[in-house]
């Protein structure tokens, strides 16, 4: 089991954070830039989410979309990065569609249905029973 610290939007934060944990960050678009943040984009002291997987170097990335219409394009920037141990949180059911009909993203992502997704999580409680 991984433990994941929820909003971890700052570098700062993120120094803190033990190897062995994973992060969740949310993620908003600001000047066609990745941001971390969660209530708006009008920070005057942004994160930019370029500069904090320089320093990410733990054992899995949860980001969770705050805004529509960035599923696509963080897909892609996260592949030209090669971060793989991550996923996608809170996604729009047509970004999901979109997604799933582009035959490249298939090859390379994978999504899972609803009915897996309450399979493990099943099987993850049983674990606490």
């Amino acid at each position: 089991m991984i433990i994941v610290k929820h909003k971890v939007n700052t570098l700062l934060n993120l120094d803190k954070i033990p190897k062995n944990y994973g992060v969740e960050v949310d993620i908003r678009l600001n000047n066609k830039k990745f941001i971390l943040s969660h209530y708006n984009n009008s920070q005057k002291n942004k994160t930019y989410l370029g500069k904090f997987l320089k320093k990410f170097n733990h054992s899995y990335l949860i980001l969770n979309l705050k805004e529509q219409h960035l599923a696509k394009k963080l897909l892609n920037f996260m592949k030209k990065k090669k971060i793989k141990n991550f996923f996608l949180l809170d996604l729009f059911p047509h970004e999901i569609i979109k997604i799933k009909s582009k035959k490249t993203f298939v090859q390379d992502f994978h999504i899972m249905k609803t009915g897996e997704i309450l399979i493990e999580l099943k099987n993850f409680l049983n674990g606490y029973g």
